[in-house]
């Protein structure tokens, strides 16, 4: 993605400008939601400003790697804000997916830690745990958040409880992230990279492809309720 993608064809005409309506319509075509999760553009621009990103010019290769290696994978928001319920709460409307979810290693990840009697540590809890220290979250939500429960890769799932309660107005597919019509690089390797990244998990990224299908579980169309 070069010069020529946000600024138009240079050709001979060197002085490039602003287009008029700014830079946003020129990069939303890119960043649609399958591509690029919960994208604000006004908070993605300062990473992509030259004159906010000057200073990155006096930095080593591995100190510009580590920079975007911390903007990536733990300080950016991929999901909306809301609070965390527990697996627990999606078992009744989505019990083919809890089921095999149980099964997974997922679903014992913070057993993998007390075996190791790691459990206390929070850096470690922060990825075998859900939601932590967010709202609901792990240590706040108690044990029905003590694993890698389904909100871990489909985001806080209270309002969507609420939605398709019995009563309820009934489904919603905004309001919790389905995963089954997005991009494997840039959606589902920005979520699993967030823990499997390469001090945790090396050569993860390689391996990606052949663990989520090890893992896939989704038959439902987004926005309806399969039991």
């Amino acid at each position: 993605v070069q010069c020529e993608s946000c600024h138009g064809r240079g050709g001979s005409h060197q002085s490039l400008k602003i287009p008029p309506d700014g830079y946003e319509p020129v990069c939303m075509p890119c960043h649609t939601p399958k591509h690029s999760l919960n994208f604000v553009f006004a908070e993605r621009l300062p990473f992509v400003s030259h004159a906010a990103n000057l200073q990155v010019t006096t930095l080593s290769i591995e100190e510009r790697h580590a920079l975007r290696s911390k903007h990536e994978q733990r300080e950016r928001s991929l999901f909306h804000s809301d609070r965390f319920v527990g697996s627990e709460a999606c078992r009744s409307c989505h019990f083919l997916q809890y089921e095999l979810w149980a099964q997974s290693r997922h679903a014992s990840a913070l057993e993998s830690l007390r075996q190791r009697s790691e459990e206390w540590n929070p850096e470690c809890q922060r990825c075998h745990t859900t939601g932590f220290g967010q709202g609901g979250g792990f240590p706040e939500g108690g044990e029905a958040l003590a694993s890698v429960g389904c909100e871990s890769c489909h985001g806080p799932g209270a309002s969507h409880v609420r939605e398709t309660a019995p009563g309820g107005p009934g489904p919603s597919g905004g309001m919790i992230l389905a995963l089954g019509d997005k991009c494997d690089s840039c959606v589902l390797l920005r979520i699993c990279g967030s823990c499997h990244d390469p001090e945790n998990d090396p050569g993860f990224e390689f391996e990606m492809t052949g663990k989520v299908e090890r893992l896939r579980h989704g038959y439902t169309v987004v926005g309806s309720i399969t039991p």
